[in-house]
Formats: C-alpha cells, sequence, structure tokens
C-alpha cells in the first residue's frame, strides 16, 4: 500500500481474485526504491546481445530521439556501472523474497497511470505527483528487475472505456503461481 493505491477498478478486480482463490488479504507495507535506472542499466545489457551495430550507429536517423540517447549512451557505460545494477538487482531480489515469506502473491495495477498513447508522450504525473515518465511503468519495472514471474490479467475500465489491467507477481521460480491466478482472474 502506498501513495500510488490501485484504482477503483484494479482494486475490485484484486477482491475478487482474492475472494475466488480463497487467498487472504495482507495489509503489508511494500516499500521499494524506485527500480527505473536499475532497470535501464540491466536492460542496456540486452540491447546489444544479438543486435548488429549497424542497426543503430548507422540508422540512428531513423530512432525515436530517446532511443537514440539510449543507445548511445548504454554504448558508454563502464563495467563498475553495471555491476552497480547488478548489485542493485541482487538487493532487490532479497528484499522480494523476504516479502515473500509473509505473502503468496502480490497484486498491483499494472500500470501507475491511465492508458495513454502508444506515441506518447509518457506520463510525466502520477496521482497528481510530478515523476519521471519511467514512472508510468514501476511496477513493472518491480517485477522484471526482481526476476519475479508476473502476469497481467483484465481488470476492467477506466471512467474513459479504456482498460486497466492487475499485475499479479509471484515468488521467483513460481510461474505456476502466476498462471493459476492468471487462469482464476480470467
Amino acid at each position: 500500500r502506498g501513495g500510488r493505491g490501485p484504482s477503483s477498478g484494479t482494486a475490485a478486480a484484486a477482491r475478487s481474485l482474492i475472494d475466488a482463490a480463497a487467498l487472504r488479504e495482507v495489509d503489508i507495507a511494500i516499500d521499494f526504491d524506485d527500480v527505473t535506472a536499475t532497470y535501464v542499466r540491466i536492460e542496456g545489457v540486452d540491447k546489444y546481445v544479438g543486435y548488429d551495430p549497424v542497426l543503430w550507429t548507422e540508422r540512428d536517423d531513423e530512432l525515436d530521439p530517446l532511443s537514440r540517447d539510449g543507445w548511445v549512451r548504454t554504448a558508454q557505460v563502464t563495467l563498475p556501472r553495471l555491476a552497480a545494477g547488478e548489485a542493485d538487482r541482487r538487493v532487490l531480489e532479497q528484499r522480494a523474497a523476504a516479502l515473500f515469506d509473509h505473502v503468496d502473491v502480490v497484486m498491483t495495477p499494472t500500470s501507475t497511470v491511465p492508458p495513454f498513447a502508444a506515441a506518447g508522450p509518457m506520463p510525466t504525473e502520477v496521482a497528481g505527483t510530478p515523476v519521471h515518465a519511467g514512472m508510468a511503468s514501476a511496477l513493472q519495472f518491480w517485477a522484471s528487475v526482481g526476476n519475479l514471474p508476473a502476469i497481467s490479467v483484465p481488470a476492467g475500465l477506466t471512467a474513459d472505456g479504456l482498460p486497466v489491467g492487475l499485475q499479479i507477481i509471484a515468488p521467483r521460480f513460481r510461474e505456476d503461481v502466476c498462471l493459476r491466478r492468471g487462469r482464476i482472474a480470467e
């Protein structure tokens, strides 16, 4: 819980899943730091696996400016900076493991904001608080960086009729829990 609580639709979907799966709601404060920087460092490594450098060095004028800048910055990252990202990930994994000592699943909105146009720009405000654009996906980053299985299931519609999702996150290596809860939710 915290300042970024789920929308009423997502909360209702979570309550329905709790009832349908015979889960017990546990009120535990979850307060993880913003892991966007860690995600970007780790994702940066993935950019270079299996990609022909010609795709971004000689055709960079075809890329979105933010993507182009990301490729350039990532090419200049040092090994100590990459190691710092991995160290951050390991701390997150340990904290998540400690959390899952007390709960079977964590349910969050899939996104911290209502749906927005794919063409952008990404939202820079969450619940009235100014944030960097990556915060729209902060809850997804948490699962991804922590190497946690997660699934998003439909949770309803916004007042404008746009779809929202419920993200179900399970302990590491427990994809079966996500799939089972996802099947029950749908």
